[in-house]
């Protein structure tokens, strides 16, 4: 039995009784539907037609009865059907919160599983006791029609089963639009969660405009996988109804060839047609039922495979389409340090050891030889990192003030900003990162507005680490290489080793090229933030934001880290918010804030007697 299979059989045990009872009350509603047909022949030839009025209002009333029993049968029949459905659906969220919470999907990719998957397999319980009816009166139907004239059976029929015969034949069809439906709906979800949760690195690194045709790309191969489905279930049910049409009149032509020579009866004759007005929506409904089914079968599948399979974002949509160029390029690469003992190397370095070690573009490849302005390029050219606030003032919405800044900081200087909790810290970053743009004044670098700067030219002059950076559900270089999509294996190597995370980064299953869950769930604090870092350093900008970016390290690590990263910020301007001491090692100058306000501003020695600077010198950290 297939995992897929296990899961309903599985689900069905659990909710037996409700199957039961809508199944029991379906065929009750069925057998009426059935026995009105019947009940019609009767009252026309035996009562009708010889004037009996008494027998008419027998069969008259048996017909009352039918009809408040298939009233009765109805309404029980959708309460079975409901209590079936939503309690399997409620069962199967709750067997799978325990594989979900441990699985490193994405947030909509498992919202997908739970909501839409689960309410798929929902809705094929809850049409279960319609489903055996169907096949009841498919059966009951034909065998009644057959038994009333097999010429009117044979005429009336033949058309529905052509119509059943393509139905089945679609039926593999369905299944793969089915599936191509379901995983370009889970990409578009994962792509909306992701650009909404990681809202920063996308503006911090200029990803707008990639995630904006990422997003119409997978928006315009939902819509297409949609109307696919629907093109071909729209198909199906044009033949249904056409075949309905021919049924009936052969069905009547057949009739009108065999009631003069008294063959049959009218009565016979409405029978025969009610009970082909009975198959016609039933061989339709097949149709709609059979899609139903293809699509509970595909969530199944989904569903069972969920712990067994890597979770991985559907293939070709799996990253922005840089970012999927870069995921490849690492697929079957490794370290190539030559030196070292291949079986001693973990998979992750095994597997990167055949990069090509190309150099990157120096610093002074940057700029294009052509001195005109070019799109996203000419704008930075001949920046040195000089970080003007001129007249800064921002406010909450009840108009609370956050910061108001003068400020200057020379190009290539290194600044640390500090303050407690809510001083204005990680505002004035992002605010010199183009992040969020102020209410009042403007932020320049080297002349030119922050907020005027194009997100190309924004993402190659500055360059953001956050404390708690955003990872994407992609590949640990894919992450790496946000800002630098063309960035080679050395370059992205080395910004590693600056962040004391390459030999980590090999110790991966499969190194560079090992796919991280959400917001790097298969990660640790300390690694995740040195990601962030290691991200941030691969940009080469003239302006390095960093925003707390060793809170979440031990001592051992911090101490290892700031001289590789004084070495990196060597010619570019630094500016850093910090709670810790031992990166104050890297500043030239520091910055207090206090509600938004610089309160002290001077070099490090300078200040060394200020409050806040004896509490972090005695070990403190400042929250």
């Amino acid at each position: 039995m297939s995992p897929a299979a296990a899961l309903l059989v599985g689900l069905a045990r659990e909710h037996s009784r409700a199957l039961a009872g809508g199944v029991a009350v379906g065929l009750l509603w069925r057998g009426g539907q059935l026995a009105a047909p019947a009940l019609t022949e009767a009252a026309i030839d035996r009562g009708l037609m010889p004037g009996d009025a008494g027998a008419l209002l027998v069969w008259t009333a048996a017909l009352a009865v039918t009809g408040l029993l298939v009233a009765i049968t109805t309404g029980a029949r959708h309460h079975y059907a409901g209590r079936a459905g939503y309690g399997a659906e409620a069962s199967l969220r709750e067997a799978l919160a325990g594989a979900l919470a441990g699985s490193a999907l994405g947030a909509a990719e498992r919202t997908s599983r739970v909501t839409g998957d689960a309410r798929a397999v929902g809705a094929l319980f809850e049409a279960a006791p319609s489903n055996v009816g169907l096949v009841v009166a498919l059966a009951g139907a034909t065998t009644a029609l057959i038994a009333t004239d097999p010429w009117l059976a044979a005429a009336g029929l033949a058309p529905l089963l052509a119509l059943g015969a393509v139905t089945v034949a679609a039926v593999p069809g369905l299944r793969r639009l089915s599936h191509a439906l379901q995983q370009s709906r889970a990409a578009l979800g994962a792509t909306v969660g992701e650009s909404v949760s990681g809202i920063q690195v996308v503006q911090g690194v200029g990803l707008a405009a990639g995630l904006d045709r990422r997003f119409a790309a997978e928006s315009a191969a939902a819509r297409y996988a949609g109307e696919a489905f629907a093109d071909r279930q729209a198909a199906l049910a044009g033949l249904g109804t056409l075949a309905t049409g021919l049924g009936l009149a052969g069905l009547l032509t057949a009739a009108a060839w065999r009631l003069p020579g008294g063959s049959i009866t009218p009565g016979s004759i409405v029978a025969a047609s009610a009970y082909l007005l009975l198959l016609a929506p039933a061989v339709q409904g097949l149709t709609w039922r059979v899609s139903a089914a293809v699509r509970a079968w595909a969530a199944a599948e989904r569903l069972a495979g969920l712990a067994a399979s890597a979770p991985q974002r559907p293939s070709g949509s799996a990253g922005l389409p840089d970012l999927a160029r870069i995921s490849h390029r690492f697929a079957k690469r490794g370290r190539g340090d030559g030196g070292q003992d291949k079986a001693r190397e973990s998979p992750g370095a095994q597997a990167y050891s055949t990069v090509r070690r190309a150099p990157g573009p120096s610093a002074t490849q940057d700029c294009p030889p052509d001195p005109r302005p070019q799109p996203g390029i000419g704008e930075i050219c001949g920046l040195t990192g000089h970080l003007v606030f001129e007249g800064v003032r921002v406010s909450a919405a009840d108009g609370t003030p956050c910061l108001n800044l003068d400020l200057a900081i020379p190009a290539g200087q290194r600044v640390a900003v500090l303050g407690a909790s809510g001083a204005g810290k990680s505002l004035l970053l992002a605010l010199a990162a183009g992040i969020d743009t102020p209410a009042a004044g403007r932020v320049t670098l080297d002349g030119v507005a922050v907020a005027a700067l194009s997100p190309e030219a924004r993402r190659r002059a500055v360059a953001v680490g956050f404390g708690t950076p955003f990872l994407f559900a992609d590949t640990v270089a894919a992450n790496i290489a946000l800002a630098r999509p063309d960035a080679v294996a050395a370059e992205i190597e080395a910004a590693a080793r600056a962040a004391a995370l390459h030999e980590e980064i090999l110790a991966l299953p499969h190194g560079y090229a090992t796919r991280l869950g959400e917001r790097g769930l298969t990660l640790s604090g300390g690694q995740r933030q040195r990601l962030g870092l290691t991200r941030a350093l691969l940009a080469r900008p003239r302006l390095l934001l960093l925003d707390d970016v060793t809170s979440a390290l031990d001592a051992a690590t911090e101490a290892q880290i700031l001289p590789r990263l004084a070495a990196a910020a060597t010619g570019r301007t630094l500016v850093f918010a910090t709670s810790r001491p031992a990166p104050l090692a890297l500043a030239e100058r520091v910055l207090v804030l206090e509600a938004g306000r610089i309160v002290a501003d001077g070099a490090p020695a300078e200040l060394a007697d200020h409050p806040l600077l004896r509490a972090m010198a005695a070990g403190g950290e400042v929250r």
